[in-house]
């Protein structure tokens, strides 16, 4: 049954948008420009604020935004054994009503990871270059007439299949 006056249920998720402040001070200390001790200044600064923020709002309980973190998954993925950071950087195209944001990652390597894979399974692993999958995806969607929303649901399926596919070809070749 669905509630019609409050309290609401909500979920309290702990990662935020990091500020404009934030980001440029991350950018400063990644070329050198401020040390560590600089860089948890600005992190404290943007903690308070955003803290501030969810009591000014009436929150019961606050999140510090995960502003300490380099973002939301790669600390946790990067303590992963045989999973290395690279320069190389995967960019993310975001559009809404408000305009248009590329969102840069790290990206990975997983080679040392597959090695201990390889290792604890029974099972033959094989990699395979999935990059432009879903971008090939969305073209084909696009072609064959699929409207945006409908687009968001099947992306990734389209691109499995895709990758699937260009996989299987290779076999026969």
């Amino acid at each position: 049954m669905t509630r019609e006056t409050p309290p609401f249920r909500a979920d309290h998720v702990g990662s935020l948008l990091r500020p404009a402040a934030l980001l440029e001070a991350r950018a400063r200390h990644a070329a050198g420009t401020i040390d560590a001790d600089e860089l948890r200044t600005a992190e404290d600064a943007a903690v308070r604020r955003v803290v501030r923020m969810q009591e000014d709002v009436g929150l019961q309980t606050a999140t510090d935004g995960e502003f300490r973190r380099t973002s939301w998954h790669m600390d946790f993925i990067y303590q992963l054994g045989g999973v290395a950071r690279t320069d190389e950087k995967l960019t993310v195209h975001f559009r809404n009503d408000q305009g248009e944001l590329d969102f840069e990652s790290a990206a990975l390597k997983v080679q040392e990871f597959i090695a201990v894979l390889k290792d604890l399974v029974a099972i033959p692993i094989k990699t395979w270059d999935e990059r432009l999958t879903s971008a090939q995806a969305q073209r084909f969607l696009i072609q064959g007439g699929v409207r945006r929303a409908e687009r968001k649901e099947k992306v990734d399926k389209m691109a499995a299949s895709i990758l699937l596919q260009s996989y299987l070809d290779s076999l026969a070749q």
